[in-house]
């Protein structure tokens, strides 16, 4: 019943959202302001992530960070492949216009003392 609702919920703030967005470079269809972050909260496979998302106008693309509150991530290739999915998913949802998907940079994908994964990655 909990994914049920999640899903309900994610399903209302896509469609809300979703016709907002207007250009590369912005969150919610705000233009961005390079070196400005804006963090949101996602459910992924019935755990909570908070993505944090850090426009680049030097290289039109965002810098992308996730972490996982509760428990913190690993560095390990299943924590990795969780939030490449969950920080690409998110920027395509909460920053790329017109149902662009978000499009990492080759091997940009790191991991910090921070317990926090991190890519850089563009919308095409």
């Amino acid at each position: 019943m909990r994914n049920v609702a999640c899903i309900c919920l994610f399903g209302f703030i896509a469609v809300g959202f979703g016709g907002c967005k207007t250009s590369t470079g912005s969150v919610y269809g705000t233009t961005a302001t390079s070196g400005v972050e804006h963090t949101e909260p996602v459910q992924f496979n019935g755990q909570r992530y908070n993505v944090t998302f850090k426009y680049q106008s030097s290289f039109a693309g965002y810098d992308v960070s996730v972490r996982r509150p509760k428990r913190p991530l690993r560095d390990t290739k299943k924590d990795k492949d969780a939030s490449v999915e969950v920080m690409t998913s998110s920027l395509s949802h909460f920053a790329c216009a017109n149902g662009q998907k978000a499009k990492l940079t080759p091997d940009s994908a790191s991991y910090s003392a921070k317990k926090t994964w991190a890519l850089k990655a563009r919308c095409a």
